[in-house]
C-alpha cells in the first residue's frame, strides 16, 4: 500500500522542485545576460570600427581636398609664372626690336649720309671739270664768236647740259 503522503515531505519536495526550477531559471537568465553582454560588446566594437572608418574616410577626404587645393594653387602659380615669363620675354623682345630698329635707322642714316657725301663729291668733281672745261672753252668761244652765230650756239648747248646734270643730281 501506498504510504500516506506526509505534508512536510510534500512541502519539501515542492520547495526543492521550486528551488531547482529557480536555479535553472537563474542559470538561463545568466546565460541570456551573457549573450546580451556579448552582443552589446560586438555592437560596441562594430560602432567603434564604423566610427574609426568614418574618421579615416573624413581624413582621407580632407587630405584629398587639401591636396586638390594645393594642386590648384600650384597650377595658378605656374600659370601666373608663365604669364609673367611671357610678359618679361615680350618686354625683352620689344627692347631688342627697339634696339635693332635704332641700329638699323642709324645704319640707314649713315648710308644716306655717305650717299649724299658721294653725290656732293661728284658735284664738286663735275664743277671742277666744268671750270677746267670752261677755261679750255674760252679760246674756243672766242673763235666761235669770230665764226658767227652758228659757233656760239654749240658752246651755249654744252652749258645747258651741265645745268641739267647738276639739277638731276639734287
Amino acid at each position: 500500500p501506498d504510504p500516506v503522503p506526509d505534508p512536510d515531505q510534500d512541502q519539501q519536495r515542492v520547495e526543492l522542485g521550486f528551488s531547482q526550477q529557480q536555479r535553472a531559471q537563474e542559470a538561463e537568465r545568466q546565460q541570456v545576460l551573457e549573450r546580451v553582454r556579448q552582443a552589446e560588446d560586438n555592437i560596441s566594437g562594430r560602432i567603434s570600427s564604423l566610427l574609426m572608418d568614418n574618421s579615416r574616410i573624413r581624413m582621407e577626404q580632407l587630405t584629398a581636398v587639401t591636396q586638390e587645393e594645393a594642386g590648384s594653387l600650384r597650377r595658378r602659380e605656374v600659370s601666373l609664372d608663365r604669364k609673367f615669363d611671357r610678359m618679361l620675354s615680350l618686354q625683352v623682345l620689344d627692347k631688342s626690336k627697339a634696339i635693332a630698329q635704332i641700329l638699323q635707322e642709324e645704319e640707314m642714316q649713315k648710308a644716306a649720309f655717305q650717299a649724299l657725301q658721294l653725290q656732293k663729291d661728284a658735284v664738286h668733281v663735275y664743277i671742277r671739270s666744268q671750270v677746267t672745261a670752261h677755261g679750255a672753252q674760252r679760246p674756243a668761244a672766242a673763235a666761235a664768236e669770230a665764226e658767227g652765230p652758228a659757233g656760239a650756239g654749240a658752246a651755249a648747248g654744252s652749258g645747258e647740259e651741265a645745268q641739267r646734270w647738276l639739277l638731276a643730281q639734287h
